[in-house]
């Protein structure tokens, strides 16, 4: 019961952290990311959480990628849905880091066109 708690607390958190029009902000980074790790995904803790994979982070003081585990996560509504973190190659070699958030289908369909456009 504490676990589910906690969860609901971090879901209603998130939907209070994130702004309903999201805006993606790329860093771009030279160092290719690594391939993202399998993971082992623990039960769910129930709620209505969904699983929301990890991710490697590039940190810039030590120039090197780190791995972001995956967590449970309880959409902030029943409309959102979880766009997860991923990097895009551009044509100049570099790569472009969006973080994961929740969006509506709506806004995922329109970030994911905008994305294809910047990639070519």
């Amino acid at each position: 019961m504490r676990k589910l708690l906690k969860v609901l607390a971090l879901g209603a958190f998130l939907a209070l952290a994130t702004p309903a029009a999201y805006s993606q902000v790329g860093v771009r980074i030279q160092l290719a990311p690594p391939a993202a790790q399998v993971e082992t995904v623990p039960p769910s803790p129930g709620g209505g959480a969904i699983w929301t994979p990890g991710f490697y982070q590039f940190d810039p003081g030590s120039q090197t990628y780190v791995w972001q585990s995956g967590t449970w996560q309880v959409p902030p509504s029943r409309h959102m849905v979880w766009q997860p973190s991923h990097y895009i190659e551009r044509s100049d070699g570099s790569y472009e880091f969006f973080s994961g958030h929740w969006a509506t289908k709506h806004q995922a369909h329109e970030e994911r066109e905008a994305e294809l456009r910047m990639e070519r």
